[in-house]
C-alpha cells in the first residue's frame, strides 16, 4: 500500500518531467547542466533520461490501479465536475471497482473464478485524491441543471460579440448602460448565516416567521454605479397607503404597484419603463440612445415593451439563456448581499417575537437592506465581475469548458508530411491533434518493418497501433453519437411556438422585424386563449345539460315507482 506524496516530491517529479523535456528538444547539452538549471539530482534525472521509471511507476505493481487507470480516473472526476455532475467518494470507488473487474474479462468464467481482487479499501479513495494535486473533497453547491448545460462557450462568447456591436454602433457611452432585473422574496423567509451555539444545548435552529405572501422589486443599476429607483409590487388588486412605511428612508422615491400574486406582469413592466426608467435617465442620455441588459422574461420581450423601447430610443440586448448567475451584474454582485441585509433586517421582527410581518414593515426592511447593499462598490464589483463593463469575456469563458475542436481545425493539411514531425515536440493533451497521433503511427510502424527494434515484440506493434487507431476512433463516433443524442433530447425540452421560440439565439431585440414577430406570436397566443375559454365554456354547458339530464331521470324513476 502506497503512502501519499507529499507536496515537495510533486513539486521535484514536476521539475524532472520539465528537465527531460528540454532535453528531448535539446535545450541542454548534457544531464549535468539541465539538472542545475531544474534544481535536481544529476543522478536521479541521468538514470530517468536513461529510461527509467518514475516513482509512481515504480510502485505501480503495489497499487489497486495502474498508472494509466488512474490518470484515466482522474481525467474522468475533471469531465464530471465541468458538467456539473462532480462524483461522491463512494462513486470514484465504485469506478475504480469497475475498472478492476475489467482486467478480468476473458480469466474469470461463470464457473471458476482465477483471479479475485479484495474489496477496496475505505480510506483509498482518499489516498487516490492526495496522490493527484488537481483534486480536492468539497461541499458541492447545487445550481439548476439547465444552468449548466444550456449555457456554452459559444452561446456566450456571441452575447459579448454583440453587446459589443450594439455599443459601438449606436454610440452607446458606459453612463447610459443599464442592468435591470426582478428580485422575488416571501415575506417572513430569512437566510441562513453562521452563528455561535452552546454545543450542550440540544436546540441548534433559528427561528422564521414562515412563509407568507410573494412579493417582487424592480431593481435597474447602471456602469456608473448609481441605481434608479426600486418598484415593489405587492399581491393585492392595487397599492394602499398602509403598506408604505412613510418614515423611511427613500419610501417616497419608490414606485409601489400591486398585481393578483405579487409577480410582475407584461403591463407592470412598461410602466416601470414609462414612470421609473424613462424619466430617470432621459436627462443623463440628453438625447442619445440608452442600453438595457435584462433576461429574457416574458414581461420583457412583450411587443409594448419593445414598441416602447424603440421610440424613446433604448436598446435591449437579452442575456443568453439561464446565463444570468455568470452574466448579469445584479445577480452576480448586487442580489446576494440585499438578500443577507433583508434577512438581518427582519431578524428584528422575529426577535420581538412577531408572528406575522406586515407589508409596511417588510418594506421598511427591504428599505433599509437596499441602502446597505446597493452601493457604489457592489454594483461596479457586479459589472467588472460579469465582463460587461469594460466588456472583457475571459471573466465568464475562463469558467466554461472550452468547445471541442471542429473536424476542419483538425484535419491535417496537404502539404504537411505527418511522418516529418518530430516526436520531440509531441504533447499529449486531452483532445491530441490528429497530425501529431499519425505522425506517432507513421514512426512506430516505420520502426517496427525495419530491423532497428530486431526482438519478437516489432510484430505486436502493428497491431497495438491499429487498435489504438480503431479506439479513437470508436471514442469519436461514440461523441458524435452522444452529441446528437443530447441534441434530440434538448429540441423535445424547448418551445414549439412562442415569443422564446421566435427571439432564440438573438439578444438585439429592439428592431422592427423582431417586434413584427412579437405582436404576431402575441396575437396567435390571445387566439389561442380565447379557443380554449371557448372549449371550458361549452364543456361546462355540456356539464350542467348533463346533469339536469340525470335529474330529470331521477325524477320519472321515482314517479313511475310511486
Amino acid at each position: 500500500m502506497t503512502r501519499p506524496r507529499s507536496k515537495l516530491v510533486i513539486e521535484r517529479e514536476k521539475r524532472i518531467k520539465e528537465a527531460l523535456n528540454a532535453l528531448k528538444n535539446k535545450e541542454f547539452c548534457t544531464v549535468h547542466s539541465a539538472a542545475r538549471h531544474f534544481e535536481v539530482s544529476h543522478v536521479t534525472l541521468g538514470r530517468r533520461w536513461a529510461g527509467g521509471k518514475s516513482m509512481d511507476e515504480a510502485r505501480e505493481s503495489q497499487q489497486l490501479l495502474t498508472s494509466a487507470e488512474e490518470k484515466a480516473l482522474a481525467e474522468r472526476v475533471y469531465q464530471m465536475t465541468v458538467t456539473g455532475h462532480p462524483p461522491p467518494q463512494d462513486l470514484i470507488r465504485e469506478i475504480a471497482h469497475e475498472l478492476r473487474q475489467y482486467r478480468l474479462i476473458g480469466i474469470n468464467d461463470d464457473g471458476i473464478q482465477h483471479v479475485n481482487y479484495e474489496p477496496i479499501g475505505q480510506d483509498w479513495v482518499k489516498r487516490f485524491i492526495k496522490r493527484h494535486p488537481r483534486l480536492k473533497t468539497v461541499y458541492s453547491e447545487t445550481i439548476e441543471a439547465s444552468r449548466v448545460k444550456e449555457v456554452t462557450y459559444e452561446g456566450v462568447e456571441k452575447f459579448y460579440n454583440e453587446l459589443r456591436r450594439v455599443i459601438n454602433e449606436f454610440k452607446i457611452s458606459p453612463e447610459n448602460c443599464y442592468n435591470m432585473d426582478e428580485t422575488g422574496s416571501s415575506i417572513g423567509t430569512i437566510q441562513g448565516r453562521h452563528v455561535v451555539v452552546d454545543t450542550t444545548a440540544e436546540n441548534k435552529y433559528e427561528l422564521e416567521i414562515g412563509r407568507q405572501e410573494w412579493v417582487t422589486c424592480i431593481e435597474c443599476i447602471c456602469t456608473d454605479g448609481s441605481s434608479l429607483s426600486p418598484t415593489i409590487i405587492f399581491k393585492g388588486t392595487k397599492p394602499l397607503a398602509k403598506w408604505i412605511p412613510e418614515s423611511t428612508e427613500g419610501a417616497a422615491e419608490v414606485s409601489w404597484k400591486a398585481s393578483e400574486n405579487g409577480w410582475i406582469s407584461n403591463d407592470l413592466a412598461v410602466q416601470w419603463l414609462r414612470e421609473v426608467f424613462e424619466p430617470q435617465t432621459r436627462e443623463k442620455a440628453n438625447g442619445g440612445r440608452r442600453l438595457i441588459i435584462c433576461d429574457g422574461h416574458d414581461s420583457h420581450i412583450s411587443a409594448k415593451f419593445v414598441a416602447h423601447c424603440m421610440h424613446y430610443k433604448i436598446e435591449v440586448v437579452l442575456l443568453t439563456p439561464h446565463s444570468s448567475h455568470l452574466l448579469q451584474p445584479l445577480d452576480v454582485a448586487v442580489f446576494g448581499p440585499l438578500k443577507t441585509q433583508l434577512s438581518n433586517e427582519q431578524r428584528r421582527y422575529i426577535r420581538a417575537g412577531v408572528s406575522r410581518l406586515q407589508k409596511w414593515e417588510w418594506a421598511d426592511c427591504y428599505l433599509k437592506a437596499r441602502q446597505k447593499a446597493i452601493t457604489d462598490h457592489n454594483i461596479k464589483s457586479g459589472w467588472r465581475a460579469s465582463g460587461c463593463h469594460p466588456i472583457f469575456p475571459a471573466k465568464v469563458l475562463d469558467k466554461l469548458p472550452p468547445p471541442l475542436p471542429s473536424e476542419s481545425d483538425s484535419s491535417p493539411s496537404n502539404n504537411v508530411d505527418i511522418a516529418d514531425i518530430p516526436l520531440s515536440t509531441c504533447t499529449i493533451t486531452r483532445d491530441t491533434a490528429t497530425p501529431i497521433r499519425q505522425s506517432i503511427t507513421a514512426k512506430i510502424n516505420h520502426l517496427a518493418t525495419t530491423n532497428t527494434l530486431d526482438t519478437p515484440a516489432r510484430q505486436l506493434i502493428p497491431q497495438i497501433t491499429l487498435e489504438y487507431e480503431i479506439a479513437l476512433v470508436t471514442n469519436k463516433i461514440l461523441r458524435l453519437e452522444l452529441k446528437e443524442t443530447r441534441d434530440v433530447l434538448a429540441a423535445r425540452k424547448e418551445r414549439q411556438k412562442g415569443k422564446r421560440t421566435i427571439l432564440k439565439g438573438q439578444h438585439h431585440i429592439t428592431t422592427r422585424p423582431n417586434l413584427k414577430k412579437i405582436k404576431m406570436a402575441e396575437a396567435e397566443t390571445q387566439k389561442s386563449q380565447r379557443s380554449r375559454k371557448k372549449d371550458n365554456k361549452k364543456k361546462e354547458l355540456l356539464d350542467v345539460i348533463e346533469v339536469l339530464s340525470d335529474d330529470d331521470k331521477e325524477d320519472d324513476e321515482e314517479i313511475e315507482q310511486a
